[in-house]
């Protein structure tokens, strides 16, 4: 079990770090290209996590549907803000 989670706790540490950047990111005001940029990265990282067995497809999945709907949120605001 110790073999498993040391090699699971960074990927799942950058991971978590990806989603915040973007979330920061995606609430911040104009910075929809780095939120974008992001976002992608964050989606990657998603991606990666799931395919190594690290969280569950779904629950992966799940994350990035969540993320992209902030994220246009965020941007709609500093669109009208503009």
């Amino acid at each position: 079990m110790a073999k498993k989670r040391r090699r699971s706790l960074p990927i799942k540490s950058r991971t978590k770090r990806a989603v915040k950047q973007a979330l920061a990111a995606a609430g911040a005001q104009g910075q929809g290209k780095q939120a974008q940029e992001l976002s992608r990265a964050a989606a990657s990282a998603l991606d990666r996590a799931a395919h190594k067995g690290v969280m569950h497809p779904r629950t992966a999945a799940r994350k990035k549907s969540r993320l992209a709907r902030r994220l246009k949120a965020g941007t709609r605001g500093a669109q009208s803000a503009e």
